[in-house]
C-alpha cells in the first residue's frame, strides 16, 4: 500500500501541533487538578496514537468495501454529532 507522503506529512505535522497547544494550554490546570502537568497531554496522545492505527487499518481497507457501508457510516457519524447536544452525554 503506496501512501501520499504530502498528506502523512501535513497529518502528523497537524497532530504535532495540537499537541503542542494542548500542553500549552492545559498545564496549569493539569496541575492543579490532577497533580500532573502532563495529564491532558498524555491522554492526547493515547487519543493521537489510536487514531494513527485506525489511519493504518482503514488504508489496508479496499474502497469499494469502504464504500458499500457509507451511508451507514454516515447515519453513526450523525448520530454521534448529535449527540453532543444532549445533556449529560455531550
Amino acid at each position: 500500500m503506496r501512501f501520499d507522503r504530502g498528506i502523512l506529512l501535513v497529518l502528523f505535522a497537524l497532530f504535532g501541533i495540537g499537541l503542542v497547544q494542548v500542553y500549552s494550554s492545559s498545564y496549569i490546570f493539569a496541575t492543579e487538578a490532577h497533580a500532573d502537568g502532563l495529564f491532558f497531554i498524555k491522554r492526547q496522545m493515547v487519543f493521537t496514537l489510536i487514531s494513527v492505527c485506525a489511519l493504518f487499518v482503514f488504508a489496508h481497507i479496499d474502497m469499494r468495501a469502504i464504500m458499500k457501508f457509507s451511508l451507514a457510516f454516515w447515519l453513526f457519524a450523525a448520530i454521534l454529532v448529535a449527540l453532543t447536544y444532549m445533556p449529560g452525554v455531550g
